[in-house]
Formats: structure tokens, sequence, C-alpha cells
């Protein structure tokens, strides 16, 4: 019985992305919001590396910039030395 209540609960699930993809199995492994954001991604990833191509000086500038940030924010770091310690190593 569980069986069968499964296999009614995935093919209403089924139905219902039938319904609004469309019946092409392409609809069930690459949805429509999936393609559209990949196809944004790799538009800006080619518009930053024209920038980049254009303008090499600016883009290492930046670059140091957002490390030099990185380096002088101070540490997150809030774990002490006692609670690295492995509780099966007694070396004390």
């Amino acid at each position: 019985m569980f069986l069968l209540r499964c296999l009614f609960w995935l093919g209403l699930v089924f139905f219902q992305i039938a319904q609004r993809e469309g019946g092409a199995p392409s609809a069930f492994f690459n949805p429509a919001g999936a393609s559209q954001s990949a196809s944004l991604d790799r538009m800006a990833a080619k518009a930053a590396a024209r920038h980049c191509q254009a303008r090499p000086g600016a883009c290492v500038a930046l670059a140091a910039k957002f490390t030099k940030i990185d380096a002088l924010a101070p540490s997150r770091d809030t774990l002490t030395g006692r609670d690295r310690k492995t509780a099966w190593r007694e070396s004390d």
C-alpha cells in the first residue's frame, strides 16, 4: 500500500511539472530558470574578461585593494588553544 501511495504522489508531481514546463524529457532535467541564470553568468564572466583585457591595470589595482582590505580585517577566529586540542589526546 505504501508503494501505491508513493506512486500516486510522484505521479501528481510529475504531472504538474509536465503541465508547467512541457512534456519533453528535457523539461525534467533542465528547468527553464536554470538555463537563463547560467546564460547570465556566462555573459557577466565574458563582460568582466573583456573589461580586464582592456584595462588590466585597473583590474590589478582593484584586486590589490580587496587583498589589502582582507589582510587588514580583524581575525574572526574565536577558538582558543584549549578548544583546538583534541579530547582523545592527553599531552598536558
